[in-house]
């Protein structure tokens, strides 16, 4: 069990180091302006042991929430403008499907309704709602620019909601209600990949019918 361990602990320091995109110390660098954050990071930090070499799949709000989002039945279809590895790609579409300051959708690609075959083409919708205004864009859809302000906006969220859950006493429900918030987002995700996966069994029964 240890030597598994390690060795996945490896692969996962490996791959962090091809991230170009999103970097943890660079993240705090750009945030050490803001004292207001930096003093809400140094309390998280020191909460759950983060250090300097601590990787982002080492994280609580990782292990205790994003991990859940396995997308593994689904081939992703990511922006060909952005060059990062597949690691990171997976970070990136974890921290959209579970952040609680956007919505997304996930939609079956249409290349892959004429072809249903393989894993299934998925595309990702984020929408984002600020002073009464949304915007929406596909992943695919995103620039380098918007990837890495992605990244830092869904980050320091994270961190905010899990040290909001650790700082509230037990009176005002704090940490129940962070958990409240993340399991809701969980649930609406689990529908929408039950009805992602009914719709593409509907295809592939159609897809049958045709050859038939």
């Amino acid at each position: 069990m240890g030597q598994n361990y390690e060795q996945r602990k490896l692969t996962l320091y490996a791959d962090y180091m091809e991230i170009k995109l999103f970097n943890y110390d660079d993240f705090i660098r750009k945030y050490s302006k803001n004292p207001e954050f930096l003093d809400k990071l140094k309390k998280y930090e020191g909460k759950f042991g983060i250090s300097k070499d601590t990787i982002i799949e080492e994280h609580p709000f990782y292990i205790d929430h994003l991990q859940r989002f396995n997308n593994n039945a689904l081939d992703i279809v990511t922006s060909t403008k952005v060059n990062m590895s597949l690691q990171e790609w997976d970070l990136l579409i974890k921290l959209i499907l579970g952040s609680t300051i956007s919505s997304f959708q996930l939609m079956i690609n249409e290349e892959w309704k004429r072809k249903p075959e393989g894993a299934i083409k998925t595309d990702v919708r984020i929408c984002v709602s600020h002073k009464g205004r949304s915007v929406s864009k596909q992943l695919n859809e995103l620039s380098t620019a918007h990837v890495k302000s992605l990244f830092e906006i869904y980050v320091k969220k994270q961190i905010e909601l899990f040290l909001l859950g650790m700082e509230e006493d037990d009176e005002d429900c704090g940490s129940w209600r962070v958990k409240q918030q993340l399991d809701l987002r969980y649930t609406i995700y689990e529908q929408q990949m039950e009805s992602l996966l009914k719709e593409a069994e509907l295809y592939k029964k159609l897809q049958g019918i045709i050859l038939w």
